[in-house]
């Protein structure tokens, strides 16, 4: 696995990509302080809306141990619309966030930082002093943004990105 010191081995098309990812969970989850919310299942999935209310399910069945989902909802930034969900551990928490593409998609081998599991190809970087995982479907883009170092958000996003990527495709049918 690449250290840290390997991110500029990243292509300018995968950081594009993943800096979609970092700008929701940096307008979002820190300057709207949506981590900080503890909403029920059911309420997530109602704000969550049609297509993406089941998420908290599928992701209730895959979070790692030591986590635990407490908000998601819809949002939008810069015009763009988010499912955004968080998933908190007692150190920090993680965005999970799905979009809907507008044109934009990995070029195939367009990273050494790409590194796959269980069939999701995950692209990774360090942002703004952010940990940024990200995957694709062919019409979707899933994000994991976290401050709690690259191995921890690798982990999560690695446990998780199969199973949404599963989802994400039976959305797309």
């Amino acid at each position: 696995m690449p250290e840290r010191g390997e991110l500029a081995t990243v292509s300018e098309q995968a950081l594009t990509i993943l800096k979609i990812g970092l700008g929701d969970h940096l307008r979002c989850a820190i300057a709207h302080r949506f981590s900080e919310q503890n909403l029920k299942d059911e309420q997530m999935s109602e704000l969550l809306g049609e297509g993406y209310s089941g998420m908290t399910s599928i992701v209730q069945t895959s979070i790692p141990v030591g986590y635990q989902l407490t908000a998601g909802h819809r949002c939008q930034v810069d015009g763009r619309s988010f499912a955004h969900l968080i998933l908190k551990k007692p150190e920090g928490f993680v965005s999970l966030i799905v979009t809907r593409k507008q044109g934009e998609s990995y070029a195939v081998g367009s990273s050494e930082k790409t590194f796959s599991s269980f069939g999701a190809n995950l692209h990774e970087a360090q942002l703004e002093g952010f940990e940024v995982a990200g995957f694709e479907t062919k019409e979707h883009l899933g994000f994991f943004v976290s401050g709690l170092g690259r191995q921890e958000n690798f982990t999560v996003a690695s446990r998780m990105a199969p199973a949404l990527q599963e989802y994400l495709l039976k959305l797309e049918i």
